[in-house]
């Protein structure tokens, strides 16, 4: 738990990794799977002048930030489910890492990364 753990978001996020399908070394398939695991960390939505340097594509969809620990372990394309305040869940994918804290990991060994997500439409 870390300073920033106050600015989290009070409801429920989840995130998914998806492991790709493969043939096994007899050449049976395996299908693909989904870990689905609860986290914690910080969703907001974009300032004005962060969703100017948004490709049009993204912003059509809908984009937000999120931060959270380098040790939740997000990859690109993961997906993250979040309960909104209405109770609500929206899924959105893992489109790009936006940042990390370095300045706060070697002072106050804080390891926040902040990345894009891309809302995915149901």
């Amino acid at each position: 738990m870390s300073i920033f753990s106050i600015m989290d978001w009070p409801y429920a996020i989840t995130k998914v990794a998806i492991t790709d399908g493969s043939y096994d070394s007899s050449g049976n398939w395996t299908d693909p799977v989904e870990v689905e695991t609860s986290i914690s960390g910080h969703v907001s939505n974009l300032t004005e002048k962060e969703i100017a340097y948004v490709e049009p594509s993204l912003r059509e969809k809908g984009v937000r930030k999120f931060s959270c620990e380098q040790s939740v372990g997000l990859e690109l394309l993961d997906r993250i489910k979040i309960t909104e305040a209405d109770a609500s869940e929206t899924t959105w994918e893992v489109h790009s890492r936006e940042g990390f804290t370095a300045l706060l990991s070697s002072l106050a060994e804080i390891n926040r990364e902040t990345f894009l997500l891309r809302k995915i439409q149901a």
